[in-house]
């Protein structure tokens, strides 16, 4: 569920609404199964870990985390 930008660490986190809000957070260990986190995430935080939320390989990832961060307002 760790989306590693190279320059920093981010999750996908579902908010109360069930939208998707990107959180930078601070890993201080990773295994196979688990990521320890440092700070960025509360308790209580739902974390997208799979099946929701598809990157294809080819996907550009800083602008899809933008484009999650300010959502175009709709009428």
């Amino acid at each position: 569920a760790v989306i590693d930008t190279g320059k920093e660490q981010r999750v996908i986190t579902v908010d109360d609404e069930g939208k998707f809000v990107p959180k930078q957070i601070h890993v201080l260990h990773e295994s196979q199964q688990q990521s320890g986190i440092g700070s960025g995430l509360n308790e209580g935080d739902t974390v997208v870990v799979s099946g929701l939320f598809l990157i294809d390989s080819e996907a550009n990832i800083t602008g899809a985390l933008e484009r999650m961060r300010h959502p175009e307002k709709t009428e």
